[in-house]
């Protein structure tokens, strides 16, 4: 998971639950090298939630995007980046609590997706 500190402290818990079920949760704030990248199988995923990150470093996320296979991106902005395989797109709200709840209880049916896969 890509992301700006605070969607990425939203979802500490969901790493910690996939954890257990075998799925190991990866985090990165910033941007890394590519060729670094490239070896960490899995779904990556960059959340940014008003879409700013892309806005303020497109060719790095662009860069990070076109370095994975399965790749998603969770966000309320109307840009999209390279080879994203599903744009899940959150509304855009007029407050950030919502925007919270809205993202948790999308966690929440991935973990629900994962425990179903493990069981």
């Amino acid at each position: 998971m890509y992301g700006a500190a605070f969607p990425l402290a939203l979802s500490l818990s969901f790493a910690e639950d996939a954890c257990v079920l075998g799925y190991p949760v990866y985090f990165h704030q910033g941007f890394e090298n590519c060729e670094t990248l490239k070896s960490q199988e899995g779904v990556h995923a960059l959340i940014t939630f008003s879409g700013r990150w892309i806005e303020s470093a497109y060719d790095a996320c662009a860069t990070i995007s076109r370095c994975h296979e399965r790749f998603f991106l969770i966000t309320s902005s109307d840009r999209t980046l390279p080879n994203v395989m599903e744009k899940i797109r959150l509304p855009r709200l007029c407050s950030n609590e919502y925007m919270n709840v809205l993202y948790l209880l999308f966690l929440d049916l991935v973990l629900l997706e994962l425990l179903r896969l493990a069981g």
